[in-house]
């Protein structure tokens, strides 16, 4: 009975241990998270111009993001027009948190509604932007 009762415990405190360590660990990986804006620029690597909505006559959108517990690897910006891709852009983050940036040469006829998606490599979508061309 004796021994019965310490084989439980051994096994109960096992269990305990290797549940408080990944929960430890679960607690200190970073989590990954982007903020992302659209405008009509990027200077000293932040965003010009930021708007929702733009004159068909813009020429060029860019979309900047600051993205936090990617370091080491490679994002990407997917631009949609009226829900269809119309580009990809890899990203290779650096650091964190690390800003970068894409951007789109928007012809006039490109009217609709636009979408800025930061995805990773597994193709989730970390944070996305609406806007418009008009």
């Amino acid at each position: 009975m004796k021994s019965l009762m310490v084989a439980l415990l051994l096994a109960t405190s096992t269990t305990v241990i290797a549940q408080t360590a990944a929960d430890t660990t679960q607690a200190t990986a970073p989590s990954l998270s982007a903020e992302i804006q659209v405008g009509t620029a990027v200077e000293n690597r932040d965003i010009v111009g930021a708007a929702d909505s733009f004159a068909s006559s813009v020429g060029k959108v860019f979309c900047w993001s600051r993205v936090t517990g990617a370091s080491g690897t490679t994002l990407k910006h997917v631009w949609l027009r009226n829900d269809t891709e119309v580009s990809a852009v890899d990203l290779n983050i650096g650091g964190s948190p690390w800003r970068t940036w894409s951007s789109k040469t928007i012809p006039a006829s490109w009217t609709g509604d636009w979408e800025v998606r930061v995805v990773d490599g597994n193709g989730t979508t970390i944070a996305s932007k609406t806007f418009k061309v008009e």
